[in-house]
């Protein structure tokens, strides 16, 4: 369920209704301009907790998660998330500071995402990452709600790991800008990709530093030079395919911690700044 507080917001999952959406304007100007999911995307049992919490006044989200008995006990159980656009799924974009989506990639400008992302509790047992996620996807699914499949590509920027990596295995590396806590540093990322995914038939690629991680800082990167350096890698027609989103959040698991997780982050100023790079 969703509880409104005047500026603030708490989604709150549970067996019966897991998954829960929220589409929040933060200036007030009438316009969505991110939408707030909790996500447990392959839950289908817990007990306890799994909460989303948005303080419009303050531009603040917190993530907070304290389950067990999940079932299935998998790699990944779900991925709390704030993001800009759309999901192949969901029928409503979000639009924030003039970046409309869809996109084709034929016309995509470059725009900065900027935020601050801190992990402030997490079993050392389970598995989790801090990440991107976004969709880029044929112009059928990009204009009207329906899944992703054959054809589309997921991409995913991971900016942090613990007993977890990548669908797929190393198809390369790529040598990619990104500002830590205000420092430019040209970081190694390797490209991991699975050519088609068992639970929808997408590709899925995904970049992952290689020597570098972290889990609480200000970033600012530009996810049009992620995009650049993945056609090298695509083995799909990207010629006329849409980029419908960008989102951050945390993918969780509990493969190994017996089916427990312990999870708490806070996430600030989430922004997207419209032609402007880090490069």
């Amino acid at each position: 369920m969703a509880i409104e507080l005047g500026k603030v917001v708490v989604l709150a999952s549970s067996p019966k209704y897991p998954n829960i959406f929220y589409t929040a304007d933060i200036n007030s100007d009438g316009i969505a301009e991110v939408v707030l999911e909790v996500n447990p995307w392959k839950t289908k049992m817990f007990r306890g907790r799994q909460l989303v919490l948005l303080d419009a006044s303050s531009n603040t989200m917190i993530v907070d998660i304290d389950v067990e008995d999940v079932e299935p006990a998998d790699w990944v159980n779900g991925y709390p998330e704030i993001y800009v656009g759309r999901k192949p799924w969901y029928p409503y974009y979000a639009t924030m500071a003039g970046l409309k989506f869809p996109i084709k990639l034929s016309e995509l400008h470059p725009f900065t995402v900027s935020f601050y992302i801190c992990l402030e509790e997490v079993d050392p047992a389970m598995n989790l990452n801090i990440a991107a996620d976004a969709w880029i996807t044929k112009r059928e699914v990009a204009e009207s709600p329906s899944a992703a499949g054959p054809g589309d590509v997921e991409i995913m920027v991971w900016l942090y790991n613990q007993n977890l990596t990548p669908a797929g295995g190393i198809v390369g590396t790529e040598v990619l800008p990104i500002v830590v806590n205000g420092k430019k540093m040209e970081v190694e990322w390797e490209v991991w990709r699975m050519d088609s995914v068992s639970w929808g038939g997408w590709q899925y690629i995904a970049f992952k530093p290689r020597s570098w991680t972290t889990k609480c800082g200000h970033v600012a990167y530009d996810p049009t030079l992620f995009i650049k350096a993945m056609r090298k890698y695509a083995t799909v027609d990207l010629s006329q395919l849409y980029l419908m989103d960008w989102e951050i959040g945390t993918e969780w698991g509990t493969r190994t911690s017996n089916g427990r997780a312990r999870l708490k982050w806070i996430l600030k100023d989430f922004r997207v700044l419209p032609n402007t790079t880090v490069a």
